[in-house]
């Protein structure tokens, strides 16, 4: 199995590997991992303990993010808050930086993203799906989307385009604990099946080993079960 992973905003993929760790473990050395940078180098303060134990990077996100609320306001409160406007800058851009790395070092099984890379993972699922539909191009290559610690996109064009659930292969693992957990709930109505995994930790990879076990074997048997014969 051959996986892409979308590190999250203000990391880079040196730190998504290190997060990924228990899970690569569990997924077995036959699981190929490919960590993709981000294209948009980070341009607010950086989580000091990723500066202490990963050096001044350069660390990157997948667009920019703008918002049209009261600055003081919190980032959680403003997310659930739907009478304000998102808007990601760039967002086109970055989808197509992922898609040219998936067309020049694929086909991948999965895409697997964590925080906003969830939100990246979804956002491209989604255009490829609707651009197949439409007839202007080619759907999906990738067989599933495992999104850690997941997101709905918040952007305003991509809220009307997320009207109708997305029929497509897809796992959420939560953190009980995760700041964005509430938020995060709404990515189950995305996606018209998905499987879920909570876990009692934060924003987080999971370190539980049982947790862990029980992803890997559920991702290799959807992507076992939807490979071509």
């Amino acid at each position: 199995m051959k996986v892409l992973c979308l590190h999250g905003g203000g990391v880079n993929s040196k730190v998504m590997e290190y997060q990924t760790g228990n899970l690569r473990r569990a997924l077995g050395d036959k699981t190929h991992f490919e960590y993709l940078n981000g294209p948009r180098e980070w341009a607010d303060p950086v989580d000091p303990r990723l500066l202490r134990f990963f050096g001044d990077g350069p660390y990157f996100g997948w667009y920019g993010v703008s918002d049209d609320a009261d600055p003081s306001r919190a980032h959680t409160d403003k997310l659930l808050d739907e009478t304000i406007t998102f808007t990601y800058e760039q967002v086109e851009e970055g989808l197509d930086y992922v898609e040219a790395k998936i067309q020049a070092s694929g086909p991948f099984d999965a895409i697997m993203g964590f925080s906003q890379g969830s939100i990246v993972a979804t956002m491209l699922t989604a255009r490829a799906m609707a651009r197949h539909t439409a007839g202007d191009g080619p759907g999906p290559t990738w067989r599933h989307v495992l999104l850690f610690s997941g997101m709905p996109p918040r952007d305003s064009g991509y809220m009307r385009r997320l009207k109708e659930p997305l029929a497509f292969p897809c796992t959420l693992v939560f953190g009980r604990r995760d700041e964005f957990f509430d938020y995060g709930q709404r990515l189950r109505n995305l996606y018209s099946a998905p499987t879920v995994f909570e876990h009692a930790e934060g924003h987080k990879f999971p370190s539980d080993p049982q947790i862990n076990e029980a992803i890997a074997a559920h991702v290799h048997h959807q992507v076992r079960a939807i490979t071509p014969q």
